[in-house]
């Protein structure tokens, strides 16, 4: 995968909004190893006039076999793909607020599309599986990444563990 900056096609900034669908993947606490899985995370990409692009959205956190809805914001440089995302989580018991350095990323023309972000105490990979299709919202299956979490996935763990000083 290419950095925001390298674009699709050699495009010297990423359009945001191409970005847009629906994300999955986990993020490993770094001292205890323990795996939370994002669940049918749906992410907006916008990009303001002066250049400043946003990400909105809301999905589930499954964690200790726990459904906790979440809502994430966050702001990033379509140029180098660096910026923050903010994870609120919704639910009864679990009220709490997660903040992440994050990089956007994704392929050429189009390809695989994934967030990386890290923390003190975590660290997380998604990968888009579904891309917008249309402005009504509907989506399609973005079959260049459906396949790609768990490799991706891999490479968390590892830096998860060395970060905690087992790796």
């Amino acid at each position: 995968a290419a950095t925001a900056g390298e674009g699709a096609g050699g495009d010297s900034k990423l359009n945001p909004g191409s970005l847009t669908g629906e994300w999955e993947g986990q993020s490993i606490s770094n001292k205890k190893g323990e795996v939370t899985y994002w669940k049918g995370t749906s992410l907006v990409f916008e990009c303001t006039r002066s250049g400043s692009s946003f990400i909105r959205g809301a999905g589930k956190s499954i964690w200790r076999g726990r459904a906790i809805p979440f809502h994430v914001e966050g702001t990033f440089d379509a140029k180098t793909g660096r910026g923050s995302l903010a994870k609120m989580h919704l639910g009864a018991k679990i009220r709490k607020s997660v903040a992440y350095e994050i990089l956007v990323e994704f392929g050429k023309q189009g390809g695989e599309a994934k967030i990386t972000g890290s923390n003190a105490n975590s660290r997380f990979v998604l990968i888009r599986v579904k891309i917008e299709s249309n402005p009504s919202g509907s989506m399609t299956t973005d079959r260049s990444t459906s396949t790609s979490i768990s490799s991706s996935v891999g490479g968390v763990k590892a830096a998860a563990a060395a970060a905690a000083g087992g790796g």
